[in-house]
């Protein structure tokens, strides 16, 4: 149903409308004054600004023949002298130093005096001149008044210029109300569409501007709208290929691992067994990748939801409950793979039960996965040594799978971390990953591990060194960005700039860090710094001192 649209104005209309409610209040408050003004004039309580001048020409007779000019003769407010033909000074009620001033007047014709004030005067039958000085303005009838409160022309003059600011302020509260009112549409538009509320109905103004800028609003809004449910449906549809591509990568993994443990159950050379060992180890970490991939299409899909209920956008969240499928085939993965872990294979790949591609005697060490709380899973100590031995082993295996060499040193390593292991091992792959792809032929790498400290806090450091071409200067600055591809020299069509951005987010997660850079010799130089756990109870301080001490005397008897 289409809303019919008010009567458009525009705002120099509706400018122009309040410019002419203000004149006019300006005119009519003037008038208002100057009736005022006659009214008090007719009522006697004010004189009108001539009744001096009235008053003395209707008294010019009887002062020509006066015997004498007396004050109550004089009109009030004037002030009077009389003076003898030569201009000598006889008597009156001009103050004395404006006697001359009033007789030089005299011989100069000159009826004006200062300010508003005029001399006027008149010629007696004895010969004597008479001076009146009197001021053209209204006066206060009462004597009191006039004395106290002379300026009764001022006193209106201020009470206009009140009239007129109240007026104003009035005029202008009253164009600000109904521009605000006018522009709130506007408001509540914007709101609306930056809450992503864009299930709502137009509304239209009365002011042309306005109208035009909220067409450009909703045409904005229609097209962010249809925007959104383009990239809804493209998230959905990744979701649901993703989920398939992860469910049906269960079938491939679990022949994989089947027949390596049925190989780990025959007779197999040393060099066969390690082999498997590490065939079984990259299984368990597929599944475990697998589960994470698992719990990111959940909480894709919990935030989706969340988004709906705060929105009331019933057809959005049609859409999480149509794309909830997606997460069986991970949820399957999860459940089955689990379970298979869990179970104690036959000979050799007893060894793997805990679903970490660890040995059993180092699994001893720690409750396995199967045994963990949900929600903790992953999450442990771990000694940097171990942690820096489990690097040393993926690192091998990817070298060995790219037919490449590589170079390890470590130190010695003490301390622990916490975190999720596979994450922090995951972090790791990637760096060794890039360093392997930009290697070239023939070439190898170096990883070293050490411990490093830094503004109070202690770190073990995974070095990744190669003998690429480096990073360029604009790599420095964005390589660990997302979808960062950077130079061709050191990008291909295999890399898509996710590795080093997952590396420095799991790095600053754990409290770590990640630092880019290129070596001396040339070649690319990634370090990964992971965060140690430091304990500063009495009972850790001395287990930590005696550890200290004993360090101290192996690291002599090395040197002897």
């Amino acid at each position: 149903m289409e809303i019919k649209r008010k009567k458009q104005k525009t705002i120099s209309n509706v400018f122009l409308k309040y410019i002419c409610v203000l004149a006019g209040g300006a005119l009519f408050w003037l008038l208002l004054l100057v009736l005022l003004v006659i009214l008090l004039g007719s009522s006697g309580v004010i004189y009108p600004a001539n009744y001096a001048e009235i008053q003395l020409s209707e008294a010019t007779e009887k002062f020509r023949s006066a015997l004498e000019i007396t004050e109550d003769m004089i009109p009030p407010g004037c002030t009077y002298g009389v003076y003898r033909a030569d201009g000598s000074w006889l008597y009156g009620t001009f103050p004395e130093e404006e006697r001359e001033s009033a007789w030089r007047h005299y011989q100069e014709a000159h009826i004006y005096a200062h300010g508003n004030r005029v001399y006027r005067f008149f010629y007696r039958d004895t010969g004597e001149v008479c001076i009146v000085n009197y001021e053209l303005t209204v006066q206060y009838r009462n004597a009191f008044l006039r004395k106290y409160f002379p300026g009764i022309e001022g006193a209106l003059i201020l009470l206009y210029v009140f009239l007129f600011l109240a007026h104003t302020v009035m005029v202008s509260r009253s164009f600000g109300k109904y521009m605000k009112k006018r522009l709130s549409i506007l408001n509540e538009a914007t709101e609306k569409i930056r809450s992503r509320n864009l299930e709502f109905e137009p509304q239209h103004s009365e002011i042309r501007e306005v109208e035009e800028l909220l067409d450009s609003l909703y045409q904005m809004k229609e097209s962010l709208r249809e925007s959104l449910y383009r990239q809804w449906d493209l998230e959905k549809n990744r979701e649901e290929q993703i989920a398939a591509l992860a469910h049906d990568i269960r079938t491939p993994l679990t022949v994989i691992r089947g027949n390596a443990e049925l190989l780990a159950e025959g007779e197999l050379a040393e060099e066969e067994k390690e082999y498997n060992r590490d065939i079984l180890q990259s299984v368990a970490i597929m599944e475990e990748y697998l589960r994470m991939l698992h719990e990111i299409l959940q909480e894709d899909r919990v935030g989706v939801e969340n988004v709906g209920e705060q929105e009331g956008a019933g057809e959005r969240k049609n859409l999480c409950e149509e794309s909830a499928w997606m997460e069986r085939g991970a949820g399957e993965i999860r459940e089955e793979e689990r379970n298979n872990l869990c179970e104690e294979p036959a000979g050799e790949a007893e060894d793997w039960k805990n679903g970490c591609g660890e040995p059993a005697v180092e699994a001893g060490n720690r409750k396995s996965r199967c045994e963990e709380p949900a929600g903790e899973a992953g999450n442990r100590q771990i000694s940097c040594e171990e942690l820096a031995g489990k690097m040393e082993e993926q690192a091998r295996l990817l070298a060995s799978a790219r037919q490449c060499a590589v170079v390890f040193r470590r130190d010695e390593l003490d301390g622990l971390v916490r975190g999720n292991e596979i994450r922090m091992i995951r972090a790791f792959q990637n760096i060794v990953s890039n360093a392997l792809d930009y290697s070239p032929a023939g070439k190898g790498i170096r990883i070293d591990f050490s411990s490093r400290g830094e503004e109070g806090e202690a770190y073990l450091s995974a070095k990744v060194m190669d003998e690429g071409p480096g990073f360029s200067a604009e790599d420095l600055k964005y390589a660990a960005e997302r979808f960062y591809r950077g130079d061709k020299s050191r990008s291909s069509q295999e890399h898509y700039g996710i590795g080093l951005h997952t590396a420095r987010r799991f790095a600053e997660n754990q409290g770590g860090y990640l630092v880019i850079a290129n070596g001396e010799e040339g070649g690319a130089e990634v370090t990964l710094y992971i965060r140690k756990l430091e304990k500063r109870t009495k009972t850790d301080g001395i287990l930590i001192e005696k550890r200290t001490k004993t360090d101290e005397i192996l690291k002599e008897k090395r040197t002897e």
